[in-house]
């Protein structure tokens, strides 16, 4: 059965398709836009005809446009689609970001002219197109990639509409995969990386996405951690040149005028001027390169806690790490960008604004130019431009299960936390982000949500009910919290949903009466793997002995300095 590996992106669409009864042929990509591109744009227009009636024109029809009376362009849309997710929220309304006039927040469509098209109706239009320019047959398997911010309902719309259109299944989630992880899966199977540690440094059209990805002797490939930025991508850069060269032409002139300049032909004419030093301001001005560089190390510090470099079997982190020689130790907290350039063997640069180079300019003075590899050095001939293909040529791969990545820091189930008196809830949602909070203790790897109580409201037995459920709505557990969780008598106190990164569910209560309480409720929860529950026995006895440490520095301190003196010489 044909596989087919699907990447819609923010501003681009590509589908490739491989065969399993011939592995040894590579994944292909397909021609699906103008002149034999292998992309087409994820551009889709809405025309107001004279009777009312709304039609729709997609990819390089749609990207020619501009807006008027009677004519809507929508692009982009895909960064708006996953922003039900609360990180990515957060990260649009910190960059001052509105919503597009034709984008409905609320009920998460396009809305024009008082007609509403719904997230998973964009995508069907847009695929379709895809499917029928790719001579894509029903009944395919099916693979597609997805930002690592993205959440279970774009996923979920993704999926179904991918289904309705023939693909193979029910539109499980698990067939969506991040973006980062099936490029570096791609390489690996293709031409297989070196035992080591890699980070993919994924800059696309619309985001930034990171992925850590351990590669032990027998070629086994883990992927330890992700991380990214929503609002951070080559859309970006053009809206910035847009702004400083009063570019007011339809935005596919302006890419192609910015492909067209480089440091070796800094200026090409293109109805306004457009020069290299105009693509190295927005650069600058966005600060691409610096928050880029920092979420790389928020990733890698993540996934320290699940991942030890020294030995590329153990599936357990170093919460804490000792210098061999000196003695001295670290916590995660305090790793700096020697420590990662130690424990990392190369970083992999991909998409296609990373074609720049200020941005291979700045890691190589950061980790040293022999650690970064291009996504051109990496994918063999056989992968046509891999800045284009090489996130639909991965999905096809992963169809036929050729590498199974251990993300653990999302989990894929939806937790509740009911009061079944007054119905409110708290919830985590599948695939949600953590809090970005940046406390590494064993507690700092949590999501807190609270509920707050009327002063002269007391708890009382089986009021509460905990229920997960699993991404397809099937009930794994269940259960109404009684006095083993809560302190039924405590009046004015508070009610926490407390979720660790690795599985574990518990519920704290806070009063300024009595002493915090803080149960496990799940402590080995339906979906924890053995890695994970591995992972998280090794971070409890991290956190033991950082205290005990600390206990000790106390006692020395007290002991031998009380008053704190600074000693000095000379």
């Amino acid at each position: 059965m044909q596989s087919v590996g699907i990447d819609l992106g923010t501003t681009n669409i590509r589908i490739s398709t491989w065969d399993p009864d011939n592995p040894t042929v590579p994944a292909r990509p397909l021609a699906i836009g103008a002149g034999d591109s292998y992309i087409m744009p994820a551009v889709i227009a809405f025309r107001r005809q004279p009777g009312g009636e709304i039609e729709t024109v997609v990819g390089e029809d749609a990207d020619s446009l501009n807006d008027g009376p009677n004519q809507v362009v929508v692009r982009n849309v895909k960064r708006y689609a996953v922003a039900e997710d609360l990180y990515v929220l957060w990260h649009l309304k910190s960059r001052g970001a509105d919503w597009p006039s034709w984008w409905n927040p609320v009920a998460r469509c396009v809305q024009v002219w008082g007609q509403d098209f719904p997230v998973q109706g964009v995508i069907s239009i847009l695929l379709e197109e895809a499917f029928l320019r790719a001579g894509v047959d029903p009944g395919f398997e099916w693979i597609a990639g997805c930002p690592v911010h993205s959440g279970l309902k774009y996923r979920s719309e993704l999926a179904r509409a991918i289904t309705e259109l023939g693909g193979n299944g029910r539109g499980e989630v698990s067939r969506i995969i991040e973006e980062p992880i099936l490029f570096i899966a791609l390489a690996h199977q293709l031409r297989p990386l070196e035992p080591g540690s890699y980070l993919v440094f994924d800059l696309g059209g619309g985001s930034f996405d990171c992925a850590l990805a351990q590669i032990n002797d027998d070629r086994e490939m883990t992927v330890y951690g992700a991380d990214g930025i929503p609002t951070l991508g080559g859309s970006n850069i053009d809206d910035l040149l847009a702004d400083a060269i009063g570019y007011g032409q339809p935005d596919n002139l302006l890419r192609l005028a910015k492909e067209q300049v480089t440091p070796a032909d800094p200026q090409r004419p293109n109805g306004k001027t457009l020069t290299w030093q105009n693509v190295v301001d927005a650069v600058k001005e966005g600060c691409f390169i610096s928050m880029t560089t920092l979420c790389t190390r928020a990733a890698y510090r993540d996934a320290k806690t699940i991942w030890k470099r020294e030995d590329p079997n153990a599936p357990v982190g170093e919460v804490i790490k000792r210098n061999p020689t000196t003695g001295q130790v670290k916590f995660v907290e305090q790793l700096n960008w020697d420590d990662m350039t130690h424990d990392l063997d190369g970083i992999i640069l991909y998409g296609g604004p990373t074609k720049s180079p200020l941005f291979s300019e700045a890691l190589r003075e950061r980790f040293g130019g022999k650690k970064i590899i291009s996504a051109h050095e990496l994918i063999p001939d056989e992968i046509p431009d891999p800045e284009l293909t090489a996130i639909s040529a991965g999905a096809c791969y992963a169809v036929g299960g050729q590498y199974i990545p251990l993300f653990v820091n999302r989990l894929p189930a939806r937790i509740t936390l009911e009061d079944l008196q007054t119905g409110q809830e708290l919830r985590y949602e599948p695939y949600e982000h953590f809090s970005s909070t940046s406390r590494h203790s064993l507690e700092g790897f949590i999501s807190e949500q609270t509920i707050s109580e009327d002063p002269g409201d007391p708890h009382v037995e089986g009021r509460y009910q905990l229920t997960v459920t699993t991404t397809e709505g099937v009930v794994q557990e269940q259960r109404v919290l009684n006095k083993d969780y809560i302190n039924t008598s405590l009046i004015g106190s508070k009610l926490r949903l407390v979720i660790n990164r690795l599985g574990q569910v518990g519920v704290k209560q806070d009063s300024e009466n009595g002493e915090p309480k803080n149960i496990m409720i799940l402590e080995s929860p339906p979906w924890q793997a053995g890695a994970q529950l591995a992972a998280l026995n090794q971070l409890q006895e991290n956190y033991r002995r950082r205290r005990e440490l600390d206990s000790a520095q106390l006692h020395y301190n007290l002991t031998h300095n009380p008053f704190g003196w600074q000693e000095t010489s000379g």
